[in-house]
C-alpha cells in the first residue's frame, strides 16, 4: 500500500460572542483536518493542523510521505521528525502538523486491518472515559458581571460534566484568583475544576 495524496482542510466557524485566553482574544474557532488517501482506496483522517501547519504539511512532510507505506507508522514518524529537527520546528507548529498525520495513519492501520485503533494499541482498557467541559473562557459580559461565568459553569454542571476548565493568565493574579474562587463557590467541592 502507498499514500497517493495528502490534502489539508480548515474549518472555521464565527463566535456568536468574542472570547479570550491568556493570550489573546478570537471570534472565531478553528480547527485542521489532514486527509491522507492510499493507492488501495483506504482514507485515514487525522485532525490538529490549522494555520502555518498546513503549510508544514504541505511543503515539508507531504513530499517526504508521497509513494511511502502508510503502515510504516514509526519510520514515517521518524521521517518527519527529523525533517523537521533539523529546522528546529519540531514543537509548535511541526509537532501539530507531525500529530495530524500521525492520526490519519493510525486510522489508515485501523481500516487495513478491519480493527479499531484501541486494538492497535493493545486493547479496550475501559467502556467508558470521564470527561470534562473545556470553557469559561474570558469574555467582555464577564468583565463586567461574573454572573455571565457563573451561569456557563452551571449549564456544565446541569449537562452533567463532573469536570471543568477554565482559562487563567490573561487578568493580574489577583482577579484571576478571584475569578477562580467564584467559580469554586458555584460548583462546589464535588466537581473537578482545572486551570489552563
Amino acid at each position: 500500500m502507498k499514500i497517493t495524496d495528502i490534502e489539508t482542510f480548515r474549518l472555521v466557524t464565527p463566535l456568536e460572542k468574542p472570547f479570550a485566553w491568556s493570550q489573546y482574544w478570537t471570534n472565531i474557532r478553528t480547527v485542521g483536518i489532514v486527509k491522507i488517501t492510499t493507492d488501495e482506496g483506504i482514507i485515514g483522517w487525522g485532525e490538529g493542523c490549522e494555520g502555518s501547519s498546513e503549510h508544514v504539511v504541505n511543503d515539508v512532510l507531504k513530499p517526504i510521505l508521497m509513494g511511502q507505506d502508510p503502515l510504516n507508522r514509526i519510520g514515517l514518524w521518524e521521517k518527519m521528525f527529523h525533517s523537521l529537527y533539523n529546522r528546529n520546528e519540531v514543537v509548535g507548529f511541526g509537532g501539530s502538523a507531525i500529530s495530524a498525520i500521525d492520526i490519519a495513519l493510525w486510522d489508515i492501520a485501523g481500516k487495513h486491518l478491519n480493527v479499531p485503533i484501541h486494538t492497535l494499541l493493545g486493547g479496550k482498557v475501559r467502556d467508558k472515559i470521564a470527561v470534562y467541559a473545556t470553557g469559561l473562557y474570558y469574555t467582555e459580559e464577564e468583565f463586567s458581571n461574573i454572573e455571565f461565568l457563573l451561569s456557563e459553569a452551571r449549564s456544565y454542571t446541569e449537562a452533567g460534566f463532573l469536570g471543568m476548565k477554565t482559562k487563567i493568565g490573561r487578568l493580574p493574579i489577583e482577579k484571576d484568583v478571584a475569578r477562580v474562587k467564584a467559580l469554586r463557590d458555584e460548583i462546589g467541592y464535588d466537581l473537578k475544576l482545572m486551570v489552563d
